[in-house]
């Protein structure tokens, strides 16, 4: 007897459960819920400053975005800034090889794809510095081609082979400038 495998629809998106429809026997959980930011959104911490990219989606634990998306979101200032010249946000797209022998990394190459940046706050003569509690915003919609190039942005990956690997990596760099010899950039 010759049976015809099972059709399946394709979804475009995650199920959503609500406890109301959960049956006795499965627990009920919550995620990302309460009110914590930490839990809600992507947050990163570093120094006088906190780079928030948004709510989180899809329950993944890093920030996660698709063809000619936007990365958005702000960077706050948790304390008195005196001394800082300028904050840049940076997002930067690279493609990194290598090759190995015996166990060895014999060649590596990287190539930057992608270079988007924005200056959040440089210092004037009306505000010197940021002020403790300021929220920058920032919005960079996703080229569909690589910088200067013709080549399609590609989705981050990571490849290996007998003795070759390959990734594409992309970062969002905050970086606050102070000014003075003596004074430590914070990235």
């Amino acid at each position: 007897m010759d049976a015809a495998p099972p059709s399946y629809a394709l979804s475009t998106g995650l199920p959503t459960y609500a406890e109301a429809h959960a049956g006795p026997s499965i627990p009920s959980i919550s995620i990302g819920t309460g009110g914590n930011s930490s839990l809600d959104e992507y947050t990163y911490r570093s120094g006088p400053l906190t780079l928030n990219m948004g709510p989180k989606r899809y329950g993944l634990a890093r920030p996660s975005y698709g063809w000619n998306d936007v990365i958005e979101g702000f960077v706050h200032v948790k304390k008195n800034t005196r001394g800082v010249q300028s904050i840049i946000i940076r997002v930067e797209g690279e493609i990194g090889t290598g090759v190995s022998e015996r166990g060895f990394l014999v060649q590596q190459s990287k190539t930057t794809i992608l270079t988007l940046s924005e200056t959040l706050f440089e210092a004037s003569e009306d505000t010197k510095f940021p002020q403790e509690g300021a929220q920058y915003p920032f919005s960079f919609p996703l080229p569909t081609y690589v910088t200067g190039g013709r080549e399609a942005l590609p989705p981050s990956s990571a490849l290996t082979h007998a003795g070759m690997a390959g990734n594409v990596t992309y970062y969002v760099w905050v970086e606050m400038i102070r000014k003075g010899k003596l004074r430590s950039n914070e990235r």
